[in-house]
């Protein structure tokens, strides 16, 4: 055990053990992936923009496809965070992600091709939230918090 100076606490933080250590390392691996895959949609975004500028009707086909695939790794995460039940700040982080990646985006995507181009703007930026609570999610958990 390290040293410690007058007034430092020597309190250790409560692990996870068992199945709940597993299943939260297990956690932190898809939010890593989802994290590589949302950041991989912003290219994509870009990509299917300048297509649909250069008159390609399918540009963006491959952002729809990746997008699905993050709803997906989004549920994963949510049921990974329930059966870790590492601690409530991580199953809210997850959960808040689920309706974020889940049925708020796509949402969002469907009512700015409605001619509700500012939803697109709002679309852009919930990207960016969903970046960041996989970036959250994917860092060491504790069962205190």
């Amino acid at each position: 055990m390290p040293p410690t100076l007058p007034g430092m606490s020597t309190t250790t933080t409560p692990s996870l053990d068992g199945y709940r250590a597993t299943t939260t390392q297990v956690m932190r691996y898809l939010a890593m992936a989802g994290g590589t895959l949302a950041l991989a949609q912003f290219a994509l975004a870009g990509f299917g923009a300048f297509n649909s500028v250069n008159g390609h009707r399918h540009g963006y086909t491959a952002h729809e496809t990746v997008g699905t695939i993050v709803e997906l790794v989004g549920l994963l995460v949510l049921i990974a965070a329930l059966v870790a039940r590492p601690n409530r700040r991580t199953i809210i982080l997850a959960v808040v992600l689920f309706l974020l990646a889940g049925p708020i985006q796509p949402s969002l995507a469907e009512l700015a091709k409605n001619d509700q181009s500012w939803l697109g703007a709002l679309h852009g930026l919930v990207g960016l939230a969903i970046l960041g609570l996989f970036f959250q999610l994917s860092r060491k958990v504790t069962a205190d918090g």
